[in-house]
């Protein structure tokens, strides 16, 4: 299944603290109060981690450092300046060094998930994947959250663990109910294990809540063409076709638009998804999957040269 969040989902929701710097109306404004504040103040770790955070979030990890040298010979044992350095660390490239202080995080106290969930994302980043399965065990052992989750499946389907992606995704629905993201997730990795009712009966579940939905009707279609059922596909991706173009009558917004472009080309459709991608390309130039789709649509309608 696509995956890749900026830097997981996994490090949105949970795992990105609201620090009370970053909570500041604007990120220059609140690098002055701190400014002023350590000035006044020059020994307070806190108020130089927070510095340190939010010169690191502004793209300023060097300036990070500063600020973290002087945290970490204040308190040589404080936990979260070893965490921002380890941070400060992946933004300046150098993962190996980031490891090794985010291990140093994790072996020095009880289980710290921010810190076990960096190191998975290095460890799945350069290939060790059981290795990264392992921290996000542990980090979940703590924290029953939402990404966790579906970082840990990801890894199990890259691993080709479907049976235990799909029973990752059962455990997180049951600790958390319905969440949507794990829902698709698992529908897709039932699909791919060949279980097609039971990736039916997911998608029929969120399609009950939420019937409008073309991009979830052009999924379900896709699972009866692999069972085998093309004229029921059929009918489905013509039924994702006319939810599209009511919901791009409705808000012509890019994403809309995408979705319609998919139903188009899901029914061969490629001129008509291609037109519809050039108007999400103009609304939204950098969208990544529509860049993708419409250059390979170019790349398949280009006239042919002579043999």
């Amino acid at each position: 299944m696509p995956f890749e969040w900026s830097r997981w989902l996994l490090l949105g929701s949970i795992l990105v603290g609201a620090s009370p710097a970053l909570a500041h109306p604007g990120p220059s404004a609140a690098l002055r109060s701190l400014d002023e504040r350590i000035a006044a103040t020059p020994n307070d770790v806190a108020l130089r981690l927070r510095r340190a955070e939010l010169r690191r979030s502004m793209g300023h990890p060097r300036d990070a450092l500063a600020d973290l040298r002087v945290a970490s010979r204040l308190d040589p044992t404080e936990r979260e300046v070893w965490l921002e350095h380890a941070l400060t660390l992946i933004d300046l490239g150098k993962p190996q060094a980031a490891e090794r202080e985010l291990t140093r995080v994790i072996e020095a106290g009880p289980p710290h998930v921010r810190a076990l969930a960096e190191r998975a994302h290095l460890r799945e980043a350069d290939g060790r994947l059981e290795l990264a399965r392992h921290d996000l065990d542990a980090a979940i052992a703590v924290d029953q959250a939402l990404d966790l989750y579906l970082a840990r499946g990801h890894i199990d389907e890259r691993l080709d663990h479907l049976d235990a992606a799909a029973a990752g995704y059962r455990e997180g629905l049951a600790a958390l109910g319905p969440a949507v993201l794990l829902r698709l997730a698992l529908a897709d990795v039932e699909r791919r294990r060949g279980a097609h009712e039971q990736a039916l009966a997911v998608l029929d579940g969120l399609l009950a809540e939420n019937p409008s939905r073309a991009d979830w009707v052009l999924r379900r279609a896709d699972v009866l063409q692999d069972a085998g059922l093309s004229e029921a596909a059929t009918a489905e991706r013509m039924r994702a076709l006319v939810l599209a173009h009511a919901a791009v009558q409705r808000r012509p917004t890019p994403l809309h638009r995408l979705v319609l472009a998919k139903a188009h080309l899901a029914l061969g459709q490629r001129e008509r998804a291609r037109k519809q991608l050039a108007l999400v390309l103009e609304q939204a130039p950098a969208l990544p999957e529509a860049r993708t789709m419409k250059a390979h649509l170019d790349e398949s309608l280009a006239p042919q040269g002579p043999p």
